[in-house]
């Protein structure tokens, strides 16, 4: 009755050593999958800005280019004039 009750015990300790252990796993799965979703949206974001920085920069070199060029054009017209 003894080995009985020692082996019952022994199984229950085992048992529960393994759900904590099934536990903790899937806590760091959980972990890992929100730092990765996290990072991928940094990325994207830092992506989403470089994109626009860019295009503000395309924007305004171009309109320099068109100012430039505009005024370059009306000193040409005056000079011709």
């Amino acid at each position: 009755m003894i080995i009985i009750i020692i082996i019952t015990i022994i199984i229950i300790i085992i048992i529960i050593i393994i759900i904590i252990i099934i536990i903790i796993i899937i806590i760091i799965i959980i972990i890992i999958i929100i730092i990765i979703i996290i990072i991928i949206i940094i990325i994207i974001i830092i992506i989403i800005i470089i994109i626009i920085i860019i295009i503000i920069i395309i924007i305004i070199i171009i309109i320099r280019a068109a100012a430039s060029a505009s005024s370059a054009s009306a000193s040409a017209i005056r000079s011709s004039s």
